[in-house]
């Protein structure tokens, strides 16, 4: 249901309802106007007023191709009589022709995207919008393009002079090797994407930048804090490999002195090896080995995880009992 055709379309209701109310003139009511005064009034719509008028409105709309005014339209109108098989039908076969249209566009845009016309797609993306303005996939696309495109245009402007000359922290020597225009198109690059939230492009463009320029203390912080980030973000999300990874990479290109970074990696480290310790409690009833294996990886972890310790030890017992009985028999 669309919000603007349903208020229409209540207010329209509740104009029908108030007129054909039957409301009894109170005994004491205020006397009439004379004849003379009276001015005649249109009658009120009907029912079948009203049904009619959207039903020549939503067929018009149709054939105009605006097929999500009209759904709308037809919705209503199924709200009205509930019991209508007609209205149920043209609006079952409004859906089924915006559902083929939305798929027929939304694969041409794809294919358009894919062969790098970006015009195209982005066109055909929005003619999804005209028959369903609330399609998900198309708005994400767009938002995509949107992105895409700002990044070849960073890619495709000249360096600025300040940027190409900039010295290198520490000493302020400049880097033995000045930087092409391309070389500073990924800076500008990848500082973009980060102050934009996009870290995992960051990071890709930075370590590109970096690999021809090591000595750029600036872009080197900046990977840092990109790692940092994409770390934080993974934790958030629940998956803490991935968070530990990212921020390990932080802490070796990074100052030695983070305490807080270290914190950080410490905690996430207790709290796998705590994970994968209880995953190996529940293992270890039915598979002795799967159970070691995670209390392996408990320790890889978290080396102080000392009941994990203890139950790798038994576990151990417990497999070359079962092998030596295993080899007598």
């Amino acid at each position: 249901m669309r919000v603007n055709a349903a208020g229409r379309a209540i207010a329209s209701l509740a104009t029908l309802l108030a007129a054909c109310a039957s409301v009894p003139i109170p005994e004491h009511s205020a006397p009439q106007p004379p004849a003379s005064v009276s001015v005649p009034t249109a009658p009120a719509p009907t029912l079948a007023d009203v049904e009619r008028s959207y039903r020549q409105r939503a067929a018009g709309l149709s054939q105009e191709g605006r097929w999500a005014e009209a759904r709308a339209l037809w919705e209503i109108l199924l709200l009205l009589q509930p019991e209508s098989n007609e209205y149920r039908l043209q609006l079952d076969q409004l859906q089924k022709r915006i559902t083929e249209a939305v798929s027929e566009r939304l694969s041409a845009a794809e294919k358009a995207r894919q062969a790098g016309d970006l015009e195209q797609a982005t066109m055909l993306y929005l003619r999804v919008l005209t028959v369903d303005p609330y399609n998900a996939a198309a708005a994400r696309a767009l938002r995509e393009l949107e992105s895409e495109r700002v990044r070849r245009a960073y890619l495709s402007r000249p360096p600025r002079v300040a940027v190409a000359t900039r010295p290198s922290a520490g000493n302020g020597a400049r880097n033995s090797v000045a930087p092409s225009a391309n070389d500073v198109s990924d800076l500008e690059l990848a500082v973009m994407l980060f102050r934009q939230g996009d870290h995992a492009g960051s990071v890709q463009t930075l370590e590109k930048y970096l690999q021809t320029h090591p000595k750029d203390e600036g872009a080197r912080r900046y990977l840092v804090d990109a790692y940092h980030q994409l770390g934080l973000a993974a934790l958030q999300k629940g998956r803490k490999e991935d968070a530990l990874t990212y921020l390990e990479k932080a802490q070796r290109l990074g100052p030695a002195d983070s305490a807080e970074l270290a914190k950080t990696i410490s905690s996430v480290r207790r709290a796998l090896g705590e994970e994968y310790y209880r995953l190996g409690l529940q293992a270890f009833p039915t598979n002795i080995d799967r159970a070691i294996s995670l209390w392996e990886r408990s320790l890889y972890f978290d080396p102080g995880q000392t009941q994990a310790s203890i139950r790798l030890q038994q576990a151990r017992r417990a497999e070359r009992t079962m092998r030596s009985i295993d080899q007598k028999d």
